[in-house]
């Protein structure tokens, strides 16, 4: 079980997790090209779900905690 001063800020990775998949566009294209404002958001999206399948990775390797199992891929 995971300590509960973790809880909250892993709740808050997850929320900013799923806010950057429907990130607020500016009113004005015109301020910025929009390949940039794709381009960065894609990178940041990518850089989050390579820090989600890390840290899985973490649980199942290195902690050993069944954190896969818990999450539905296992034996239970």
């Amino acid at each position: 079980m995971q300590p509960k001063r973790y809880h909250k800020a892993l709740v808050a990775l997850h929320w900013l997790l799923a806010l950057m998949l429907i990130v607020a566009l500016p009113v004005n294209f015109d301020a910025l090209p929009p390949r940039a404002v794709h381009g960065l958001v894609a990178k940041l999206l990518m850089l989050a779900i390579g820090l989600h399948i890390a840290a899985a990775l973490y649980h199942h390797f290195i902690r050993r905690d069944g954190l896969l199992s818990r999450m539905g891929f296992g034996p239970r």
